[in-house]
């Protein structure tokens, strides 16, 4: 049987299925240890995805 360890500090940010961005919160990135890895402010994936879909009607066709 496989273990699993806790991805921490630049491997979950490489990680593309663990990689949230700006949404972690400050908890996670203590926990994860990727504090100071990632800008200071945390985001919603909610406001992510607003972002992106303003970012996409503003490109020209």
């Amino acid at each position: 049987m496989a273990t699993r360890r806790l991805l921490t500090g630049y491997e979950i940010l490489i990680d593309r299925r663990a990689n949230k961005g700006t949404a972690f919160t400050i908890e996670e990135r203590q926990t994860f240890r990727i504090h100071g890895l990632l800008p200071p402010t945390v985001t919603t994936p909610h406001l992510q995805v607003e972002r992106l879909m303003e970012n996409l009607r503003n490109m020209p066709d």
